[in-house]
């Protein structure tokens, strides 16, 4: 479901439009409880991307990503 709506926002939206970065933190949890922690990190490193460039280093979601990514690369690092 979330992968059709992350297709659907990437034909209308730029690239690094900031409603992508939701999607692809939703995308990134869900992978994550899938224990599927690789392509979860990799989706996850999408958003911060996105979400650093057009929301700033210190902006909310900026900072629940990196948190994530860093709960996310422990988790790699046990499996």
């Amino acid at each position: 479901m979330l992968n059709k709506c992350l297709e659907t926002q990437k034909r209308s939206l730029p690239d690094d439009h900031p409603s992508l970065v939701a999607t692809y933190s939703h995308i990134t949890l869900g992978l994550s409880k899938l224990h599927r922690y690789s392509e979860a990190f990799d989706i996850g490193m999408k958003a911060l991307d996105i979400a650093t460039k057009q929301l700033g280093d210190e902006h909310e979601q900026t900072c629940y990503l990196r948190a994530m990514l860093k709960l996310i690369a422990d988790q790699m690092e046990l499996h």
